[in-house]
Parts: C-alpha cells; sequence; structure tokens
C-alpha cells in the first residue's frame, strides 16, 4: 500500500480554488478546508490513513486530515499573507517616489503608495471583502487610493484617487516618518510639512537631534561609578558646546545646531564665512553630508553604483563618490529602481542627483540610520572621523579645519572606562595610579578601525612621559604632547572618504590598503 503525502499548496488560492462568492477570512479557511474534505473523499479507497502538511509558524504540520484544524489552516494562511505583504511593500519601496511620469513602464501614478492593507487573493475595501483569485491588493493614501496589481503579469491598474495634504507624509514614508518621531530623532517644529524641501538649517537640526538622542540611548549601559564621573549625565546641544570649541563661525548664522553639526563633520560652509542656512539641499548635497560623518562606519565600496545608477557621472565631481558610496551602503536609494532579470540588469536606476532632498526623505534615512535598523546614529564622532565616548568629551577638544586637538585638561575619573580596563591588565594596572584618564584616553585615541595597538609599555611609557611623538596611518596622523596639547589628529588632505567598517579600507574612489600605524618619532 502506497503512502501519500497531501501538501497545502497555496497556489491553489491564485488558481482558483477558493470559491468566487467568499466574503471573510473565515470563508477562505472553510473554502481549504474544504480542499481537505474533497482530497480526503477521493482518497478513501487507499486502506492507509493520508496524510496533510501545513506550514504555520515555521512548523511543519503532518496529521491525519480529520485532525487538522481551522487554527493550523488559518496560521498558514496568516503567514502566507504577511510573506506577501512584504514581497508588495518592498516592492513598492522600490519604485518610491512615484511621479506623474511612468516608472520603468510599470507604475504610472501621481501618488505614493501609503501602507499595505491585505493580500495574496482578497482585499478589503469599504467594509466589505472581495475575492480577487490572482490578485494583490495595496492601500493606498489612506484608503482612498486604491492600486491592485496582478503580479503573474506585472501590470499595475489605478482605480481611486484624491489629493492628499502635503502636511502629512507620503505614504511610502509614513512608517519612517513615524519611527523616527517615536525615537526622538525629529525636531518638533519639523514634524509637518513633510514633503516640503529640507532646508540646509533644518537638515543640521535633524541630525544633530538623531545622533545625540541616539547617543544618549547608550549611556545607561556604563557603569554606575563610571557615570558618577562624569559632568553631566546626558549630553545637549549646551553642554557638548562646552567641551568643544571650533574655530569655524559663520557670518550669516548663530544657530548653535549649525555650529555643533559642523564640529561633527556633517556641514560645512559655503564659502566666505556663509553657511546658507535658508539654502536648500540636492540629493547629490545629502549624499555628501550622510558620508562626511559616517565614511568611518561601515565599509561603502562605490562599484554597485557604477554598476547600476543611470545618472552617477550627471553627479557634481565633488559630490560624486559620495553618491557612489552613499548609494552603495544603502543610505540614499534611487528615485527609481534597477530593473534585473536572471541576474542581468536590463535598465538602471535613477538617482536624481540633482533633485531637491525633502524633509521625509532627510528623515526616512536618518529612520533607516537609526534604531531598528542600521543602528549607526549612537556613534559620535568629531568632524566626521574621529570617534568619542562620554570620557573622552570630558576632556574636551578644540577642532581647527579636520585637525582635532585634545586638551590637557586633566579630567579624571577613578572609574572610567579606560582604567577598569586597563585594570584588568596586571602588567599595565599600575598606569591607573599615576595618570589621569585624559592622559590614558590620549594614548589611544584614534579614528575606528586603525590598527595599532599602543596599550603597550613601550607606546605608554614614550606618550605619557610628555615627549612629543609623531603616529603616521597614512590617511591621518596622531601626535602627542605638541603646544600644549595631549594628542593631536590630524587628517591628511586629498585621501576623499575614510571607508570603515573593515581591517581593509577603501579610500578615495576606490583605492585599498590597511591603516596600519607606523611609530615616525
Amino acid at each position: 500500500m502506497k503512502k501519500i503525502l497531501f501538501l497545502l499548496a497555496f497556489g491553489l488560492f491564485i488558481y482558483g480554488a477558493i470559491p468566487v462568492n467568499a466574503t471573510t477570512m473565515d470563508d477562505i479557511i472553510d473554502g481549504c478546508m474544504e480542499g481537505f474534505r474533497e482530497t480526503w473523499e477521493k482518497s478513501k479507497r487507499d486502506d492507509e490513513p493520508k496524510l496533510v502538511s501545513i506550514e504555520a509558524d515555521g512548523t511543519l504540520i503532518t496529521e491525519d486530515v480529520p485532525k487538522i484544524t481551522n487554527e493550523h489552516v488559518k496560521k498558514a494562511v496568516d503567514k502566507k499573507i504577511n510573506e506577501q505583504i512584504e514581497l508588495i511593500k518592498n516592492t513598492l519601496i522600490d519604485y518610491q517616489p512615484f511621479s506623474e511620469q511612468e516608472a520603468q513602464g510599470i507604475i504610472s501614478t501621481a501618488r505614493e503608495v501609503f501602507e499595505i492593507h491585505s493580500t495574496y487573493n482578497y482585499f478589503y475595501w469599504n467594509d466589505s471583502e472581495v475575492v480577487l483569485s490572482g490578485y494583490n491588493e495595496a492601500k493606498v493614501d489612506t484608503s482612498i487610493v486604491r492600486w491592485i496589481t496582478n503580479f503573474r503579469k506585472n501590470q499595475w491598474i489605478e482605480t481611486y484617487d484624491k489629493t492628499i495634504s502635503a502636511d502629512d507624509p507620503s505614504g511610502w514614508a509614513y512608517d519612517s516618518v513615524m519611527s523616527a518621531i517615536e525615537n526622538g530623532y525629529v525636531p518638533n517644529h519639523l514634524q509637518s510639512s513633510y514633503r516640503s524641501p529640507i532646508t540646509r538649517e533644518e537638515f543640521a537640526e535633524l541630525f544633530v537631534t538623531a545622533v545625540f538622542a541616539d547617543f544618549n540611548k547608550t549611556l545607561p549601559r556604563a557603569f554606575q561609578e563610571t557615570q558618577d564621573g562624569w559632568e553631566f549625565e546626558t549630553v545637549t546641544i549646551d553642554n557638548f558646546l562646552s567641551k568643544v570649541a571650533t574655530s569655524e563661525s559663520f557670518t550669516d548664522t548663530h544657530n548653535k545646531y549649525i555650529k555643533v553639526a559642523n564640529i561633527l563633520g556633517m556641514v560645512n560652509g559655503v564659502g566666505h564665512r556663509k553657511f546658507d542656512p535658508n539654502g536648500l539641499i540636492t540629493r547629490e548635497q545629502a549624499a555628501v553630508m550622510f558620508m562626511n560623518y559616517f565614511q568611518t562606519i561601515e565599509s561603502t565600496g562605490t562599484k554597485i553604483a557604477t554598476l547600476e545608477l543611470d545618472d552617477l557621472d550627471e553627479a557634481s565631481s565633488w559630490a560624486k563618490e559620495a553618491v557612489a558610496r552613499a548609494y552603495g551602503v544603502g543610505y540614499l536609494k534611487g528615485t527609481r529602481a534597477v530593473i534585473s532579470k536572471g541576474g542581468y540588469i536590463e535598465k538602471k536606476g535613477y538617482f536624481d542627483t540633482k533633485g531637491t532632498f525633502t524633509r521625509e526623505q532627510a528623515i526616512t534615512v536618518v529612520s533607516r540610520l537609526g534604531k531598528g535598523e542600521k543602528d549607526n546614529l549612537h556613534f559620535l564622532l568629531l568632524r566626521g572621523y574621529v570617534k568619542i565616548n562620554m570620557d573622552l568629551l570630558m576632556s574636551g577638544f578644540e577642532i581647527e579645519g579636520d585637525t582635532v586637538k585634545m586638551l590637557n585638561s586633566n579630567f579624571d575619573s577613578e572609574y572610567s572606562e579606560i582604567k577598569q580596563f586597563l585594570r584588568m591588565l596586571p602588567d599595565l594596572a599600575d598606569y591607573c595610579n599615576e595618570f589621569s584618564t585624559s592622559q590614558l584616553n590620549a594614548v589611544i585615541i584614534t579614528p575606528p578601525f586603525a590598527a595599532f595597538d599602543r596599550l603597550t609599555k613601550h607606546h605608554l611609557d614614550k606618550i605619557l612621559s610628555g615627549k612629543q611623538t609623531l603616529y603616521d596611518f597614512k590617511i591621518f596622523t596622531i601626535e602627542h604632547n605638541k603646544n600644549g596639547y595631549l594628542a593631536i589628529i590630524d587628517k591628511t588632505p586629498g585621501y576623499g572618504y575614510y571607508s570603515g567598517g573593515a581591517p581593509c579600507i577603501q579610500y578615495g574612489w576606490d583605492n585599498e590598503f590597511t591603516i596600519n600605524g607606523i611609530e615616525v618619532k
């Protein structure tokens, strides 16, 4: 006798196995159950029990047909629906933001998708449910605009339309905007007019607010004894500026957020000591600003952009590398997605380098960089390449261009991170009693992922002796005990972006090497 394993195939839904007059989720489940019963009746002539397998919550359930309950089927249906929802969401996101022009020749609309309402083979509309076998439905513009797609033919059909308020986030940006607000990234006065172009001043305020929000969230991880040694418990604009000074100033703005954004390396002036706070930002300028700050956090090659973007060569010479890296690492996506088939690109995507950057686009990218996604916002970086923690901030710094100078402030805390670490190394524990937290931190301060161990007796004795030293890392140098500063880190001009995140880093346009420091003197 032959054992038969009947698998629940959800393709039956697409091809009309569910009765076309089904009106509720229960009807769909009942239709599925009816299919089981028919299968069971047709196989009664066999002597052995027949098994049916369905997948629910990632578990394959194989039982006799009579034992399979509606709950099993509902879990399996829900799982498939959720998979399809994610598929549609990702597809729609790839083609955002839609314009009045045809996107890829597939989608044509003047509206952005708001959210998926329901999917697979039925949809909910105006308090009634209808079965559309083989179709998927996405709710658009808060239920006013509806899109129905037939994935088998890859065609999109607009059925309803209504203009929605420009004060609300577009549908494609809604979840990211709400998430950013919930995480404390968006200042109150920027929580409106989401589709409006963002100004340089607004961008600085958004960016700084987001970084400080996530940096402060990481502080409670430190031991209480460590926190007790800090002058303040969290970082605000004012107490940050009490510890970090800069030689840069602008004649057309005194906004403290802009000052901090410049210290962090996010934004620079436009020349002649001007910042142009009300100036608008293009998408290529946004790429530069994001890469200015996050260049050391992730390895960001440029090859993907050269393969996938149709307009990369249209970027300004000073922005081309930033556009390529921001796109390659996923900080910024194109306004038109790549069309590929079988691993080959049929039509390149479009970045829109000169297009205006809007509030919702800026908030979406910041949200993408924060909690729940890339989780990069909690890094505090001076001029975008010198990573500091709260202990280092307490020591104090001066910024001059891209040069970062660590003050000889004698900040000390018995339970600072560096002292607690050295106490775990028997040969180095005595240094905790002889030197301050600032002095010890000056030995190890360096841009991220620079491969050089200075926590040896040789280097500790040399640097802590007060004698002038020089370590050359090729794309930056570190000097100690010069001109009254504990340490001076100086970025080498002209190397381009220091793309960190790995022992072997990229700089300039896809040049690559390992950052090994050389002791010069």
